[in-house]
């Protein structure tokens, strides 16, 4: 027989607070750039603060991109496999899924850098241009 336990005495259980713990880690990671937009770069602790804020919102947001870029490399490979080998098609999946911003830094809070989840196709000589 399962026992109950008893959590009105103000206990919760572990995994109820994770929800609440991710909801404040976004809220956190969306207010933060705003504030460090705003900052001079002169104060020794402002700058400090953003690269506080770089190292913290680069840990989730690496890993999401490492996430996306090892799915569009499998992708891309799927796309090569099926097109009969076809490395263009192949590279037009793994130039946007494999480039792009992969670490946040304090000149990307700032407005200096944009961050790029996706990348940006380089740019390649088909002999078509003007």
């Amino acid at each position: 027989m399962t026992q109950r336990r008893d959590y009105s005495r103000g206990r919760r259980p572990v995994g109820r607070q994770a929800p609440w713990m991710t909801t404040a880690l976004a809220a956190l990671c969306l207010l933060a750039p705003v504030g460090a937009a705003r900052a001079d770069s002169g104060d020794i602790t402002e700058f400090a603060g953003v690269g506080i804020a770089s190292a913290i919102l680069t840990v989730p947001y690496a890993a999401c991109k490492i996430l996306y870029a090892g799915t569009g490399s499998v992708i891309g490979g799927f796309t090569w496999i099926l097109s009969g080998g076809d490395t263009d098609a192949a590279q037009s999946v793994w130039e946007h899924s494999l480039y792009g911003t992969y670490v946040i830094t304090p000149d990307h809070l700032r407005g200096l850098k944009p961050v790029r989840f996706s990348g940006r196709p380089r740019h390649r000589d088909d002999g078509n241009a003007p």
